[in-house]
């Protein structure tokens, strides 16, 4: 017997719909910092909604875009951002947001060869852009001239600051620049929606290094050369001094170059990059996961959940993780569907800048990777705030750490008086893959996903809380293959690389991996 209910589609179009509908006043506040009287930019869920509909008729209609092309995004958190972030997958098209570079969550990627190979990569014939996204789109432009890809970049919001890039179109460089306010002014408040099949790819993601192969020692953040010998000797004073021997800046040497052969250069690199991902060859893997409309849905119902974040209309959601980064762990999409609000801090995200706006947009949800945590505890210890309006602060956790055993969630339960949540996830799943607090004693994944834990030989081990084996993971926001080459896989279950015991009541303590490498040596 078939079943007799409706059988409706779940895409991003039904969030965007339901959210500036269902919710209309709740709001999107982006910070704007304290400098010469400036207030933070106010919009509720419907004038969102509003004008993200105004934008995909504008990129439907002005710029060409059409269902299942990509649109990339190159901005920090804000409203704007918000915006592209439901307009592209609403229309049919890929959203393909750009990440930021490791142990800098708040940055855009600075590494110009390796946005210029993403970017070639993912195909994106437009690219949102703000301010803080300007100086790196201006540094990979040259790399972007030999590609047939980006024709329209679209900057947002106010470029006028000292020292902001400004960049134009022509036939230099092949795109045409649109403000972003002009593009969508005039534009029809109603869309014709297309009928998308829900398991389309909505949303495009990246995951690899953050340097390019290759990449200059200043571009890997390296501060001095490092000097090897040769196998079983020491390097010799001779090797150190050529090592540390000034070398005129690669620029320079580029600058000299005949045009066209900086053209055949660069097209050149920018080709062996893209392969050398794609082969996985050279540490420069270029892979990407392909998240459906199904699977941003299921997981923005159980992001709002008790389990995850608990969100309500009550609520005003604080995520310092980037829109750009595992896409804020899920807190775009789960706000407009539970109707929490959201307070984006912009281009102020660092501790004294989030410290201020918290105390005077009175969050009650904050969710930051450790660093931002330990800069703001920091910040917090020399100058008290009233944060009283939190109730619970989440510790948003990198693969290979357990931060439910780290002094950090102590600390910030001392300073800040709220509860605080750990939440775990990996590039290959939709974050947070599952969440932990001190309560629970352990990490609880929600049913639609199943999980275990295997031995070296793949077989599976035990759940009796001491047999630590790699976490392996399968459902519906879980990466089945990546579309640079297959995901790390076993029979069909996702092979995360974490080491982890399972309780004979299903809570999983994730081992951080120096304690996993000592215990396995």
């Amino acid at each position: 017997m078939r079943s007799t209910t409706q059988d409706t589609p779940l895409t991003l179009t039904r969030l965007l719909v339901h959210g500036m509908r269902a919710h209309a006043t709740s709001t999107v506040t982006t910070w704007r910092g304290t400098a010469r009287g400036a207030v933070p930019d106010r919009r509720d869920f419907r004038t969102v909604g509003t004008r993200a509909t105004r934008l995909a008729n504008a990129l439907r209609d002005a710029l060409g875009v059409r269902p299942g092309d990509t649109v990339a995004t190159l901005m920090a958190n804000t409203a704007d951002h918000l915006e592209a972030q439901l307009a592209v997958p609403a229309m049919g098209a890929v959203l393909h947001p750009l990440g930021a570079p490791a142990g800098d969550p708040l940055a855009a990627p600075r590494d110009p060869a390796l946005l210029a190979a993403v970017l070639d990569d993912g195909a994106a014939r437009v690219l949102l852009t703000d301010a803080t996204g300007l100086p790196s789109l201006a540094s990979a432009l040259p790399w972007l001239r030999q590609t047939a890809h980006l024709e329209h970049v679209v900057v947002a919001g106010d470029t006028t600051a000292p020292g902001t890039p400004v960049v134009t179109g022509g036939t230099e460089y092949g795109v045409t620049v649109h403000d972003y306010e002009t593009l969508i002014d005039d534009r029809p408040d109603h869309c014709p929606w297309p009928s998308t099949d829900e398991r389309d790819a909505a949303v495009l993601c990246h995951i690899g290094p953050a340097t390019a192969p290759g990449a200059p020692a200043e571009q890997r953040g390296a501060e001095k050369p490092e000097v090897r010998g040769r196998p079983g000797e020491r390097a010799t004073a001779r090797e150190a001094d050529r090592a540390r021997e000034p070398r005129e800046p690669r620029e320079l040497r580029e600058l000299r170059e005949p045009r066209e052969l900086r053209g055949l250069r660069e097209l050149r690199a920018l080709r062996a990059l893209r392969e050398q991902g794609r082969s996985g060859a050279g540490g420069g893997e270029l892979r990407a996961v392909a998240f459906s409309h199904r699977a941003l849905y299921l997981h923005a119902l159980y992001a709002q959940a008790p389990q995850a974040y608990g969100l309500t209309e009550e609520d005003v959601v604080l995520p310092v993780v980037p829109l750009s980064h595992m896409l804020a762990w899920g807190l775009p999409y789960a706000a407009f569907a539970s109707g929490a609000s959201l307070l984006l801090p912009g281009a102020f995200g660092r501790p004294p800048a989030l410290a201020v706006a918290a105390e005077r947009e009175r969050p009650t949800l904050l969710v930051a990777e450790p660093p931002v945590w330990h800069g703001l505890a920091d910040e917090l210890a020399g100058r008290p705030r009233d944060l009283s309006s939190l109730r619970e602060a989440v510790i948003a956790a990198h693969p290979g750490t357990a931060p439910q055993r780290a002094g950090l969630a102590g600390v910030l339960t001392r300073l800040l008086g709220a509860r605080v949540a750990c939440a775990w996830g990996v590039p290959e799943v939709l974050a947070p893959a599952c969440v932990a607090r001190a309560e629970e004693g352990g990490y609880r994944f929600p049913a639609p996903v199943e999980y275990g834990v295997t031995g070296p030989d793949l077989a599976p081990l035990p759940w009796d809380g001491r047999s630590a084996g790699e976490l392996l993971l399968r459902g519906p926001w879980v990466t089945a293959r990546c579309t640079g080459g297959p995901a790390p896989a076993h029979d069909g279950w996702l092979r995360t690389g974490e080491t982890a015991t399972i309780a004979p009541d299903g809570r999983v303590t994730l081992r951080p991996a120096h304690q996993a490498a000592a215990e396995g040596a």
